[in-house]
């Protein structure tokens, strides 16, 4: 691995679910212990089972408002101006974090922050940990630097 220099700063957008956010942690564990001077933070929903887990770990710890699009059908007003306010946020933290590059774990907490950063030309590296690819992965993939699978 090459050596990131320590004032380079990486976002992880994960949450919504433990499945999305462990894996996130782990590779910014690693990373963190490859480089201890590197700046990470992870980007995840504001359910509290990602405000309770997060609080274990050091890293930097942000939150968007994001709302699943399964909600649609039933709240699709809340759906669409919930997840608008989320990418409006998300569109601010890559500016003040100017992050290197966002890894994007899956899920509908990822979309807003991998969006931004996509948009931004922020490169993008999807980490798809579950044997069938997610929706918000699959969608993103196309505009993704590298995906990185755990299956083939």
């Amino acid at each position: 691995m090459t050596q990131l220099m320590p004032s380079r700063s990486i976002l992880f957008a994960a949450g919504g679910s433990g499945g999305h956010l462990f894996p996130a942690i782990a590779v910014a564990e690693e990373l963190h212990r490859r480089e201890a001077g590197l700046r990470i933070g992870i980007v995840a929903s504001e359910k509290e089972i990602d405000r309770s887990i997060l609080s274990r770990y050091p890293f930097e710890r942000f939150h968007l408002a994001s709302v699943s699009p399964s909600r649609f059908l039933k709240h699709p007003w809340q759906v669409l101006t919930e997840n608008w306010q989320a990418w409006r946020a998300a569109k601010q933290l890559i500016r003040e974090q100017a992050p290197a590059v966002v890894v994007g774990c899956g899920g509908f907490a990822s979309v807003p922050l991998v969006w931004a950063a996509i948009r931004a030309g922020v490169p993008v590296v999807l980490l798809e940990q579950n044997l069938i690819p997610g929706r918000a992965n699959v969608w993103l993939s196309r505009w993704a630097k590298k995906v990185c699978v755990c299956f083939e």
